[in-house]
């Protein structure tokens, strides 16, 4: 027994020890992790893509140029390219004004043509003439120049011209209904513009465009965010597109937010002067012309209405709406 007490009592007297050391040397801790726990999104490490400033994941707008100051905007038409609310793309060509904040005039071209056929017309309402290259020759009396009224040096409008789905470029959507989105998404994309005004908008349009014009110019008011149509002019309409609503109802929604819609047809081209001549009084206006003529056919310089009164082609009648619209002056003229 004392043999097993002296070989062990050593081996107690040093374990007493080395536990009084690591009870100085705080022994007592827990060792720590072999792995250390890295916060999520800790400096140095990568973010999720929703975690990312907003701005990043935006759809970027198109690449325009800028204006440096109110007076300093390029006179160059140019080609844009112009999303529908329904996810598509329509071609367009926007024509700057001379100078920022101003008014905007959208032109809708007619079935049987394209935004081509307003090239002089736009040309004409921008009034740079002389700071930009002539616009693409045209056939017939709408692109001869010389004819058209003198708009006041000191006036210039925007311009935006654009082919519905299905012509040119432009992306189809299936029906009819669709050029109802093409307008009104077209109208929009005008109030993005720089240099424009976005609460200074109007809509001229012929047969399709005649009706899409007086149709996106409610839509737009109706939606109340995007920027405001404050008047439209059609060339023969004939509820061509939309059946939720008739072109009817669509002036007379215009028409109660105290805006002009303006009407031209032939009184032989089929329900276009009846559709212009429901339209209620001022500040609407109907003008009915003799013959069979329908859209862009009655932009001509030999064609007046029927009524002996107003003694005024196509174009004064534009420029007169443009007055009314915007209340400014362009010309001489008055209308009865």
């Amino acid at each position: 027994m004392k043999r097993i007490q002296v070989t062990f009592a050593p081996v107690l007297l040093l374990s007493a020890l080395v536990l009084l050391v690591l009870s100085a040397c705080g022994g007592n801790q827990q060792a720590d992790s072999p792995e250390e726990v890295v916060p999520v999104n800790s400096p140095g490490e990568p973010t999720d893509v929703l975690d990312q400033p907003e701005e990043e994941n935006q759809t970027s707008q198109p690449d325009l140029p800028v204006p440096d100051n109110e007076s300093n905007l390029p006179a160059d038409r140019q080609d844009v390219e112009i999303p529908t609310q329904d996810g598509r793309k329509l071609e367009g060509i926007f024509y700057p004004p001379k100078e920022a904040n101003s008014p905007v005039v959208v032109l809708m071209h007619w079935a049987p043509g394209s935004m081509d056929d307003w090239n002089h017309i736009a040309g004409w309402l921008q009034n740079r003439q002389g700071e930009t290259d002539a616009p693409p020759d045209g056939r017939g009396v709408i692109h001869d120049s010389a004819w058209f009224p003198t708009i006041p040096a000191d006036q210039s409008f925007a311009v935006l011209t654009f082919n519905f789905g299905k012509y040119g470029a432009s992306q189809y959507g299936g029906s009819r209904e669709s050029y109802v989105v093409d307008a009104v998404s077209v109208l929009e994309y005008a109030a993005s513009l720089p240099g424009v005004d976005p609460h200074r908008i109007t809509a001229i349009g012929a047969s399709i465009g005649a009706d899409g014009a007086v149709d996106a110019c409610y839509l737009l008011n109706d939606a109340g965010e995007k920027g405001t149509c404050i008047g439209a002019l059609s060339f023969s309409p004939g509820n061509y597109l939309t059946q939720e609503f008739t072109y009817q109802h669509a002036a007379e929604m215009v028409n109660l937010s105290g805006y002009p819609v303006w009407c031209l047809a032939a009184e032989r081209d089929g329900t276009s002067p009846d559709l212009c001549q429901s339209l209620p009084g001022q500040p609407n206006r109907s003008f009915i012309y003799l013959g069979s003529y329908h859209g862009m056919d009655l932009i001509d310089p030999e064609l007046m209405p029927s009524d002996p009164a107003v003694n005024f082609n196509a174009l004064d009648l534009i420029q007169e709406f443009l007055e009314r619209a915007y209340s400014i002056r362009l010309n001489d003229i008055a209308l009865p």
